[in-house]
């Protein structure tokens, strides 16, 4: 009963039940039809044979098969990792158990899709990496680059950089990684995780280039090794850094090591010869005295026959005046050069507190500076703080200067036979008036003036630097002295010198976790000069004349009387300058994340310059009281700020490295300066003080600029062989009316290292790079204010009856705009024998549109000219060929060479309506910007003994002016110019020298056959024309001046061959290496003995032949020095 009762309770209780029985039938048919397609489609035939098959190509292929597809994670497998798989009618589980097979994957299928994931047993552990990089010795290496390498040795988007100190941290690093730190300059180090975490406290790695060392629980050294290869060294770039293997542009670098070879007191000195396309030409003699600079030639038109400076950057900072100064009058902007030429921007730097100095030339390099860059770049860092043990470096040299040549000039006899038979040719009897060497002087003395006027001179140069600091705090510490005397005898004065006196101080910091870095810099000198008021050196005076000075040291008018020559005064008119200057930046450095860092920089500079010369009565003629005494006083005042922010950002993009840099700049320049001339004083004691002066005549400048740009560069490096570079630049300036104020520039760069492709590895060809870059840069070199109508006050006989007035003296001049300069450049780059023979050869390309020039006005408008933009094309085309070589490489004994040669080939292109313009006789189109017009000489006739020329327009008569003239155009540029430079090595003695030379032709600016007045005359005048039929190239002795001797002063005639070879310098040092040196606490002791000028070999007619142009100023001086190195 019981038993039907539960069955009929069942039956009662079920209809739920068999809605469940149902339910787990239909999913138990439904799971057997999707189990039973799964296997027929795993059971599928796959076919698939190949010796190196990717994986990715692989799925692709099974996927046609069997339609199935494949997913995976990027960062767990290399999709273009290749196998080897042999497949015929295989099902899809063993296709895919083959394919796998060996490597450290896995996969599940879920339904048509099949999932690629990692071993179970290979789920990663992740570190944290922290450590110090530092270069052999110890020193930290601040931005060097921590990659992470996963184990297929693919770059990771794990990545960061050191701090100043050379700390790094790395999160999330899998245990079966690599860590990789580069550095330029040195060979990157490769090691895996599981072998640095297994090093043993305290002890060190070190295997070929690899050292390192565990400093404690998860913190480890790495210390890199320099590598040898030229291809990886440092090369600074516009708001950063690169390599000369990677870099896109033109860019040439001259180490703080070549730079020490130089015994010389201005850096620009040290350059020149250095780098292909930089020209640098002295204006003066004296050490501080301004340089004619120029990349790549000249760039405008406006003030044309100055050069076109580059821009100076100092550890980020613009000098004030590189972005002003339009008539290279360098620090001197009140108009009051002085007896230096003005003095040279960068005569207040001391050369022994710079690390490296670079030139950026082409679009790519020199882009990212925008308008500032049209003549180009000049970089200059300074030496940085270092962390570590305190070092105390001493360096010290002294040495002479002597006069390099001297020309033979006549003796006493020759010379008064040269006057007596020029006078006796004119018909003219000498008397004491017209011809006091003949009448009054004695006739039987003999001066060498050339020796008399010139004296050997004295350089000294004293350095000392400290050093130090911890991991988050360093410093560096210096201060420097030097002085030149100029080489001027001691009885003409024995205060003369140009002095400096200069201080670094760089300050780094990092914060604990190394991610806020800072760096203060501060740079500050103060140079001295005391100098004869004028040119000294006018050798070229009669044999005979009296002494310049009496027994008593005075001028001698006793013997001269009112024919004093006109350079002596300047002895006794000395000029004198004294200038303070500073350049300080501050850096702050947050890096927001390993990949992504922002920062920002200010910089300051300031100049301050007191000049003053003095013409005391004594010194004005033989009755001092017939005089009263002369003053003349200046002020130069700069001061210029700058900020710039920054943001950096790198990552991996597909097979290369990325990296974007994203900026500002703000600066704002301000130039004041007086000049203020004072006469009418009574005594020359009070020559110094303007309040004495009676009459007192002042002008003042005033100039402020302002300029702000934004700027951005992406550099993409593409499997380290495709190299893409592209910048650009938005900038503003105040020199231009608000609506034409803006401009844009920018560059593209790029770089193909085919030596990296597979068809040239293991060749002969060690390296192989073609690189090209084209792009803009514009230039306001206008001056401030031109486009203002501008007012002044005049008084005095400018006033209205004795009142002031207020005058216009600049018309409104809204037109003018920025002037564009386009670059173009090629190169070619290629190393062999393990790069031991390098090879670069660039061509180049610089248009210069819408000319900025001083337009002339007609004279009814009462000005002279406006600044306008012409539609003239000005062209500069080059090229520019390196060489250096590792002749022989040893352990003791090592030998290289470098050489350089360039050629630059300025031309207007184009000039629509030349001829109607003021600049008709000025500008030739096809010819130079700087072209020379003269007559072309013809010889010296024989029957009458005076030069002829070549009458072009054929009217009889030699005209050497006007549309008309027999004048043609003649390129005086040079043609080439390069170096040689050799260095030896042998145990601890190393030995340089360096050749430089230039092919050219210069006139003959002193001697040109004119023998009006009491002047000597070179040897060669003796085969001078004496009778009809005489058959020479000289001039007859006469003691006028003619046309025909005028007209050859302005001839080709009178050039010479000014081609040189010069041993420019010669460096001999021995390095102390005794085990004493550890004994007595020294780091490092050092001797060595330079010289520089030390002999040119040339077919110049005058003195030198490196400046042809020049006068009566001195030539560079040859210069002995030696001298002592010590750390300690």
């Amino acid at each position: 009963m019981y038993k039907n009762y539960t069955q009929r309770k069942i039956r009662i209780y079920h209809p739920w039940k068999k809605l469940w029985v149902m339910t787990k039938l239909s999913t138990f048919l439904l799971l057997v039809g999707i189990l039973s397609t799964q296997a027929r489609g795993l059971a599928q035939q796959v076919s698939l044979t190949s010796q190196q098959i990717s994986l990715k190509n692989a799925f692709i292929q099974i996927r046609q098969q069997t339609g199935f597809n494949f997913l995976w994670a990027a960062e767990n497998m290399n999709s273009n990792k290749t196998v080897r798989i042999a497949l015929q009618n295989a099902s899809l589980k063993d296709a895919i158990n083959q394919l796998l097979q060996g490597l450290p994957l896995s996969y599940e299928i879920r339904q048509k899709t099949i999932l690629i994931k990692e071993r179970e047993s290979l789920i990663r552990t992740y570190l944290i990496v922290k450590g110090k990089v530092a270069d052999s010795i110890g020193n930290p290496l601040q931005e060097a680059t921590i990659h992470v390498i996963n184990s297929d040795g693919m770059h990771t988007t794990i990545q960061t950089t050191t701090d100043h100190d050379g700390y790094f941290v790395l999160q999330n690093v899998p245990e079966d990684a690599k860590i990789e730190i580069s550095y330029l300059g040195f060979a990157t180090l490769s090691i895996s995780c599981k072998q640095l975490f297994s090093l043993p406290m305290d002890e060190t790695f070190q295997e070929n280039n690899r050292k390192i060392r565990r400093l404690g629980s998860g913190i480890f050294g790495f210390y890199l090794s320099k590598t040898i290869d030229p291809l990886d060294e440092t090369v600074i770039i516009g708001y950063g850094k690169t390599t000369r293997r990677l870099n896109t542009g033109s860019v040439s670098v001259v180490t703080a090591e070549q730079l020490e070879k130089k015994p010389v007191g201005n850096v620009l000195e040290a350059l020149i010869s250095q780098v292909p396309g930089l020209d640098i030409s002295p204006n003066s003699g004296y050490a501080s005295g301004n340089m004619n600079v120029t990349i790549r030639g000249q760039k405008n038109l406006l003030n044309q026959g100055n050069a076109t400076p580059p821009l100076y950057i100092v550890d980020g900072v613009p000098l004030t005046v590189s972005t002003g100064d339009l008539n290279n009058a360098g620090l001197n902007q009140n108009g009051f050069l002085g007896s230096n030429s003005g003095q040279s921007p960068l005569y207040g730097l001391n050369m022994a507190d710079i690390s490296s100095i670079e030139v950026l030339k082409d679009a790519s390099a020199t882009s990212i500076y925008g308008s500032r860059a049209a003549n180009g770049v000049i970089l200059i860092t300074t030496k940085r703080s270092k962390s570590g043990k305190t070092a105390l470096d001493l360096n010290f040299y002294t040495g002479i200067t002597t006069n390099p040549g001297k020309i033979k000039l006549l003796n006493t006899s020759q010379y008064l036979e040269m006057r007596k038979e020029a006078f006796a040719n004119d018909g003219i009897t000498p008397d004491e008036y017209n011809a006091p060497d003949l009448v009054v002087w004695d006739q039987d003395k003999y001066t060498d003036w050339q020796k008399k006027l010139a004296a050997n001179a004295k350089t000294y140069d004293m350095q000392l630097a400290y050093s130090g600091g911890n991991e988050f705090t360093s410093f560096r510490l210096s201060g420097g002295f030097h002085k030149d005397t100029p080489p001027i005898p001691s009885e003409f004065g024995s205060n003369f010198r140009d002095q400096r006196i200069s201080s670094l101080l760089t300050v780094d910091h990092s914060s604990k976790d190394h991610k806020l870095k800072t760096t203060a810099i501060v740079n500050y000198s103060v140079t001295d000069s005391r100098l004869p008021g004028g040119s000294i050196y006018q050798f070229d005076l009669a044999p005979n004349a009296p002494d310049i000075l009496d027994a008593n040291g005075k001028l001698n008018y006793a013997a001269y009387g009112y024919n004093m020559p006109s350079f002596a005064p300047s002895f006794f008119q000395p000029y004198k300058a004294n200038t303070s200057s500073l350049i300080g930046n501050f850096s702050i450095g947050y890096q927001l994340l390993s990949n992504l860092n922002i920062s920002a920089s200010f910089g300051y500079s300031t100049t301050r310059m007191d000049q003053i010369q003095t013409v005391p009565k004594a010194t004005q003629g033989p009755n001092p009281e017939d005089y009263t005494g002369i003053s003349r006083f200046g002020k130069n005042n700069s001061n210029g700020w700058i900020l710039e922010p920054k943001v950096t950002y790198q990552t991996r993009l597909a097979k290369g490295d990325l990296q974007v840099l994203l900026g500002g700049t703000l600066q704002d320049n301000t130039t004041e300066g007086e000049d203020t001339q004072g006469s009418g004083y009574v005594n020359d004691n009070l020559l110094e003080d303007i309040r004495y002066a009676t009459d007192i005549y002042a002008m003042n400048k005033y100039q402020k600029y302002r300029f702000q740009g934004y700027f951005a560069r992406v550099n993409y490096n593409y499997e380290g062989k495709y190299i893409l570079d592209v910048a650009a630049r938005r900038d503003g300036s105040s020199r231009f009316r608000a609506n034409d104020q803006m401009g844009t520039f920018g560059s593209v760069g790029a770089a193909w290292i085919f030596s990296e492709e597979k068809f040239l590895k293991g060749s002969f060809l060690s390296f192989g790079k073609l690189r090209a870059s084209a792009g803009t840069t514009g230039s306001a070199a206008a001056g401030d204010y031109q486009y203002l109508k501008l007012w002044q006050s005049s008084q005095g006989s400018g006033g209205y009856d004795g009142s002031p007035v207020i005058n216009l003296y600049q018309p409104y001049n809204p037109g003018f705009k920025w002037q564009v300069n386009k670059k173009l450049e090629a190169a070619l780059e290629l190393g062999f024998f393990n790069n031991r023979l390098s090879l670069t050869a660039a061509v180049y390309q610089e248009r210069n549109s819408d000319v900025l020039v001083n337009n002339d006005l007609p004279g009814y408008t009462g000005f002279y000219s406006v600044v306008a933009n012409i539609p003239a094309l000005l062209q500069n085309r080059g090229f520019e060929l390196q060489l250096t070589s590792v002749n022989f490489q040893k352990q003791l004994f090592n030998w290289s060479t470098s050489f350089n040669v360039s050629l630059n080939r300025n031309k207007l292109l184009s000039f629509p309506g030349l001829e109607n313009t003021s600049y008709a006789d000025e500008y030739v189109i096809g010819m130079p910007s700087n072209v020379s017009k003269v007559l072309h000489y013809t010889g010296l006739d024989a029957q009458t003994g005076i030069y002829t020329f070549r009458d072009t327009n054929g009217n009889g008569s030699i005209d050497s002016y006007g549309s008309n003239s027999d004048l043609y155009n003649l390129d005086l540029n040079p043609k080439f110019t390069g170096a040689l430079e050799n260095t030896v090595s042998y145990k601890e003695w190393s030995l340089s020298f360096l050749f430089d030379f230039k092919k050219q032709r210069g006139f003959y600016p002193i001697f040109n056959y004119n023998y009006d007045g009491p002047v000597n005359q070179p040897v060669s005048v003796l085969d001078r024309w004496r009778n009809p039929g005489d058959l020479t190239q000289v001039h007859k002795y006469t003691t006028g001046s003619g046309d025909d001797l005028y007209n050859f002063s302005a001839s080709d005639g009178n050039l010479s061959d000014a081609s040189y070879l010069r041993l420019q310098n010669v460096s001999l040092s021995y390095k102390f290496s005794s085990p004493w040196l550890t004994s007595a606490h020294f780091q490092n002791l050092r001797i060595y003995l330079q010289g520089q000028n030390l002999f040119t070999l040339s077919n110049y007619k005058g003195q030198d032949a490196t400046n042809p142009s020049r006068e009566y100023g001195f030539a560079p001086q040859r210069i002995f020095t030696s001298g002592l190195q010590l750390t300690f």
